[in-house]
């Protein structure tokens, strides 16, 4: 288009990296530039309008969401009622505010060429879609019937569309048979398209909501293909979200989906009603834990989004068991928002089940306020990863930090038995709790068990005021009229600074671990010099 026909302008604020740009025309196109389009548009591949485009190389995407003015769209539409703008285009990235006219305008873009699709709905959704014959369900209409090659289908709202929406998103994957990678947020797929894309046999990587809980492996034999023929063949990544409370719908998807070559797996509920995930995350990690999954999973991760737990809930244990069958397993991420009941037992057969582990994650990201008791794992059940999984680089899960519940020769000698993991960069503790006096026996722990630590995070929360020392006794000069007029102003304050203690326990730990190990660096050359060992529990026969 020529240059003196169109501009740009931000649209909010100041422009910045995440600013929104639009385009818009600066006068009415005339009959000559719709003859120069048809001559160049011929030649276009790509249309991207987007700020996360995969199709190009970091270099060459945009670093600017653009969008489409309505007088652009309402011109290209009009002139354009029935054929195709862009005959060639092959890929078509697009973001968008709500508006019937985007649709209208994405139905004379798709062309038989279109390979790679990715639409996002910015904001709410208009009324005007809700309705079985509006532009959306006439342009997914369109796309099926003009594309029906199309590999990569993206859609994404960023709000909970209408239930014809929906029909029409799962209708028009029906008609797709080279799809390889499909991507729909916030637009739950029905049984009937889950059937269709099981008889694909090139989809790699598929990532839906689920609302549904009929999903049926009878359902899954009725899609077109021999009954002998294996349910998505080719499938690698899975990903499954259900925008309800509990997990009841991807318990019965993921019952059906079992393909041979699963690499990786994630679970998702996004819901901010009050429920029980313990209740129902042991039958998704029994199927998870089952033949054929068991053999081919590398990563797991499960996680509640938005939930308001039950106060009290934990996982336990024996739920976690069923895992132990994935040896091939190198990520584990449970962000359940719960206590997860690992003991000591469980992660020394962790550390033999799984010697390819490189991330393990047991619910310390958002753990719950209140832990229901001291969780039963200890410091000594850190020992297994440090002996068996070199290639171990985060580890989260909640300890118990009383040294003196460590057997005598684990506290007077080495503990990690003459093993070092200098691999491990990250520990998450969550909320677990630390005395004052065990701040220097976790720091000496740590420090001979894992002395590459570059990071110990903590759940507890900050405080507004640091005027307390880590002890808990008033500073100097304080008098306890004044701690006692401050209660009075702020009930919760005791409580927020208790927990602002602990946190700043565990930072102190994490400044003492480098400290020690140059220690024990200390200690080792010492030994070596004077034909010394430093005596280990091994020794002791420990």
């Amino acid at each position: 288009m020529p240059d003196d026909c169109w501009a740009t302008d931000w649209m909010g604020q100041e422009p910045d990296e995440r600013a929104r740009r639009r385009l818009y025309l600066t006068r009415e196109l005339r009959a000559s530039d719709f003859d120069r389009l048809k001559l160049y548009a011929p030649r276009v591949r790509r249309v991207l309008l987007d700020e996360e485009c995969r199709a190009l190389p970091p270099r060459a995407r945009l670093s600017q969401l653009t969008l489409l003015a309505d007088t652009v769209l309402e011109a290209l539409t009009a002139h354009f009622p029935l054929g195709t703008l862009l005959p060639r285009l092959q890929i078509l990235h697009q973001a968008h505010l709500s508006s019937p006219l985007h649709y209208r305008a994405l139905a004379v873009l798709a062309g038989p060429h279109l390979r790679n699709l990715s639409d996002q709905m910015i904001g709410h959704v208009d009324p005007d879609l809700a309705r079985e014959d509006s532009e959306f369900c006439r342009a997914l209409a369109a796309l099926k019937e003009r594309s029906p090659g199309m590999r990569f289908f993206q859609l994404y709202a960023s709000v909970r569309c209408y239930a014809a929406m929906d029909r029409a998103v799962s209708d028009a994957l029906c008609g797709f048979g080279q799809l390889q990678h499909v991507s729909l947020e916030q637009f739950p797929i029905t049984p009937r398209a889950l059937a269709h894309l099981a008889g694909l046999p090139s989809l790699y990587a598929l990532e839906v909501w689920v609302q549904h809980t009929d999903y049926s492996a009878v359902e899954l034999d009725e899609s077109g293909g021999p009954d002998n023929e294996t349910p998505f063949p080719a499938l690698r990544v899975l990903s499954l979200t259900q925008g309800q409370p509990g997990l009841a719908a991807c318990t019965s998807a993921l019952a059906c989906i079992r393909p041979p070559c699963l690499r990786s797996v994630t679970v998702t509920s996004t819901s901010y009603m009050q429920y029980s995930p313990a209740d129902e995350i042991p039958g998704v990690l029994r199927l998870l834990g089952a033949p054929p999954l068991c053999e081919s999973l590398r990563s797991v991760t499960l996680e509640v989004v938005n939930g308001c737990v039950r106060s009290g809930d934990e996982l336990p244990a024996a739920a976690l068991r069923p895992l132990l069958q994935l040896a091939n397993l190198e990520m584990l991420d449970l962000d359940v928002r719960c206590l997860v009941a690992a003991d000591d037992a469980l992660l020394h057969a962790m550390s033999k089940a799984w010697p390819r582990l490189a991330h393990l994650r047991l619910g310390t990201e958002h753990p719950p306020p209140r832990i229901p008791r001291p969780p039963p794992a200890t410091l000594a059940g850190l020992l297994g990863f440090a002996h068996r999984s070199p290639a171990l680089r985060s580890l989260g899960l909640h300890v118990r930090t009383d040294v003196q519940a460590l057997p005598r020769l684990l506290r007077e000698v080495r503990p990690g038995r003459g093993a070092v993991h200098r691999g491990l960069e990250s520990l998450g503790v969550g909320r677990s709790h630390l005395a004052y006096e065990d701040v220097l026996p976790v720091a000496a722990f740590l420090s001979d068990v894992f002395p590459g630590l570059v990071e110990v995070e903590c759940a507890w929360a900050f405080a507004d005021d640091e005027d307390e020392d880590d002890d808990g006794a008033l500073e100097d000069g304080e008098e306890d009229g004044d701690e006692a007029a401050r209660r009075r102003r702020d009930p919760h304050g005791a409580e927020r600074r208790a927990e602002a203690r602990v946190r700043r326990r565990w930072n102190r730990v994490h400044e003492l671990i480098p400290v020690f190990e140059r220690v024990r660096e200390q200690e080792r050359k010492w030994a070596v010099r004077h034909g010394q060992r430093i005596l280990t529990p091994a020794d002791a026969g420990l």
